[in-house]
């Protein structure tokens, strides 16, 4: 099966891509508490994204306002290759004994 995908979906893809491999890499691993966001954020500003919005969110999928009780972390972000293209990115936090990871879950655009 040959899937034909437009540049636009490739540009898109690698995008997407990129960042996958920041946080498969470790980059944002045994953070303390006040280095998760900074480093979440440098990822995205490295590979050329404008954060729009960022916001922590509970196991529950209610915004919270503190690293302890968000079990994810939202982005909403625009890059310039893609125009008025809205990437939204799940990641994942995760603590133990005072040090957080982050994961890539998911990714998807809102046009």
């Amino acid at each position: 099966m040959v899937v034909d995908m437009s540049s636009s979906e490739t540009t898109i893809s690698q995008l997407h891509g990129e960042v996958f491999q920041e946080f498969s890499k470790g980059r944002c691993s045994e953070l303390s508490k006040d280095e998760v966001l900074k480093c979440v954020e440098n990822v995205f500003r490295e590979l050329g994204f404008q954060i729009y919005d960022l916001c922590l969110v509970s196991l529950d999928g209610e915004p919270v306002r503190d690293l302890d009780f968000a079990r994810y972390i939202r982005i909403e972000a625009r890059h310039p290759q893609t125009g008025t293209t809205m990437h939204i990115f799940t990641l994942a936090v995760f603590k133990r004994k005072d040090r957080y990871n982050v994961i890539f879950l998911q990714s998807a655009v809102k046009p």
